[in-house]
């Protein structure tokens, strides 16, 4: 956010925006963190070097602890969903009731984010849900919190996302339908969220019985006008812990905004975001199960990498797959999906 800094940079230091040049790095992996309303590390930086009198260059460098502690977290959504289903076992009502904290409510962004109270970042992912529901309703309540909040990749799509597919799987069990066609069933008029799902479901072989004690689910999603589906194939071992053996993912990359100039950067990430996920997931789950990630006295216990009990590539290769990866490139509207290479 050039513009923002460079207006921010020059009230910090009492002079015109014409006055500062703000030369941008190429640089990757901040995840909307540079994207920062308060600008806070331009703040630092500027407010050190005035406090100098201008004598010397400063570089401001956080250290991990810093990091950890005063770094801007992803927040926390709490959904509650209920269904109503016809005598024909067909979806006919759907409700959300979303709880969380707003990121851009009270900051720069609120002006273009914010509508009558509602945060669109809230409710993004649900409240343009594609599935046709002859009744949807979606309520929010924004809660606050003095922890400090931004956003993270996909913003709304990564709670909401998850919370709908999990939900739409337990109706279709309840309907005692099968999930890949129930979900069809509500996609008549969104063909590409139509394409990927049936393009992930015959790749995995979802028509057929699952390998013995094996288990397979089914998502569907859209962000940023791309669309994805994926079938995960999994186990329980005797300890509880699930185990990922496979993940089939078809993805529809989107419209012209993003076309596939590099099809190998995109197979890469197709590839490894699979993985990536699992290993968040099960992360999760091992941290709701351990309340010594609970913060004390209002700090984080975790500063460090040495207490910060992440996942290790080691440990994460006994629980995902590479499977395989289904991408489809829009450059012309009749274009199709093309099966990659797979990797075992």
């Amino acid at each position: 956010m050039p513009d923002l800094y460079q207006a921010v940079a020059a009230e910090v230091a009492s002079i015109t925006p014409d006055k500062v040049i703000l030369r941008v790095m190429k640089t990757g992996g901040g995840f909307g963190r540079r994207a920062s309303p308060d600008a806070d590390i331009i703040v630092e930086a500027v407010a050190t070097a005035r406090a100098l009198g201008w004598k010397a260059p400063v570089k401001v460098q956080w250290t991990r602890e810093d990091d950890m502690r005063a770094g801007r977290y992803r927040p926390a959504f709490v959904h509650k969903l209920k269904a109503a289903l016809d005598e024909k076992g067909e979806l006919i009502a759907l409700r959300d009731t979303v709880v969380g904290q707003s990121i851009a409510k009270g900051t720069l962004f609120e002006q273009g984010l914010v509508r009558e109270g509602v945060d669109r970042l809230s409710v993004e992912g649900i409240q343009n849900q594609p599935y046709a529901v002859p009744n949807l309703r979606v309520d929010l309540t924004t809660t606050y919190s003095p922890v400090t909040v931004l956003w993270w990749r996909a913003v709304g799509s990564t709670h909401t996302a998850y919370a709908l597919e999990s939900f739409i799987d337990e109706i279709a069990h309840a309907a005692g339908k099968d999930t890949v066609e129930f979900r069809l069933a509500m996609l008549k008029d969104k063909p590409r969220h139509a394409a990927v799902l049936k393009l992930a479901a015959e790749k995995a072989g979802w028509s057929l019985p699952a390998p013995a004690e094996r288990h397979r689910g089914i998502a569907l999603a859209e962000s940023f006008r791309s669309y994805v589906a994926q079938v995960a194939e999994i186990s329980i071992d005797r300890a509880g812990r699930p185990k990922v053996h496979r993940v089939v993912c078809a993805v529809d990359c989107g419209g012209r905004r993003h076309w596939v100039r590099s099809r190998r950067n995109h197979e890469v990430a197709i590839d490894a975001k699979p993985g990536k996920g699992c290993r968040r997931q099960l992360r999760r789950l091992r941290r709701a199960q351990d309340r010594r990630d609970a913060k004390s006295g209002g700090l984080h216990r975790q500063v460090h990498c040495s207490t910060y009990r992440g996942w290790r590539a080691r440990r994460a290769a006994n629980r995902t797959c590479r499977g395989e990866r289904l991408l489809q490139c829009n450059r012309q509207a009749r274009s199709r999906p093309a099966l990659l290479k797979v990797r075992k």
